[in-house]
């Protein structure tokens, strides 16, 4: 391996910064960065080793250059979806997010965290929408289920929830959870023999 080789760089800097080395991982990716100002995973482990270092801001500022550079790479719009709620800057997470999946449809992650806001913000529609985008993406994610399962209980369509808790015990039938969140969803709906 060529230790000048930028994915090295990174490979190091990364070890680092697991190694709660912060600085000696900033002092890593900033010449990096100077060479490659394109590297996404070079800004991003600037950003990470910023806030190690107790440089919130500095942080966030990072996570932004990298993203008025690199907005069509996902796990950039994906950090910078963070920093925007974060600040409590949801329509501009939401619009972040929203342009993240007009390029990446599958982006499991982002259309999460999409479907959330939505569902903080009482747009419960268009939340449960997001919501099966990731599980006709992602059959098998439990806290997709499960919060798809609330959502469907809680605004009358009691059915469909039950069945998603029962999907839900199927996939995990030892997770405690999952008998927990069906639980205090059936109470809330007065349901207290099921619960």
């Amino acid at each position: 391996l060529d230790p000048k080789h930028p994915l090295v760089r990174l490979a190091l800097a990364q070890h680092e910064l697991s190694l709660d080395h912060p600085a000696l991982a900033l002092g890593l990716v900033e010449p990096l960065l100077q060479e490659k100002p394109d590297f996404a995973g070079a800004w991003l482990v600037k950003a990470r080793a910023l806030e190690a270092l107790g440089e919130r801001v500095a942080s966030q500022r990072t996570v932004e250059q990298a993203f008025s550079r690199l907005h069509l790479v996902p796990i950039v719009a994906r950090e910078a979806i963070g920093v925007s709620r974060r600040r409590d800057r949801i329509t501009e997470a939401m619009a972040r997010a929203r342009m993240a999946l007009s390029l990446r449809f599958d982006d499991t992650t982002t259309r999460r965290s999409l479907a959330a806001m939505l569902a903080d913000l009482g747009q419960v529609t268009e939340a449960i929408d997001q919501y099966k985008k990731v599980l006709a993406l992602d059959p098998l994610d439990l806290g997709t289920v499960l919060r798809l399962a609330e959502l469907d209980a809680a605004n009358g369509k009691v059915a469909e929830g039950r069945a998603l808790f029962e999907l839900a015990r199927v996939l995990s039938p030892e997770e405690h959870d999952v008998h927990e969140r069906e639980g205090k969803t059936l109470l809330h709906l007065g349901e207290k023999d099921a619960a």
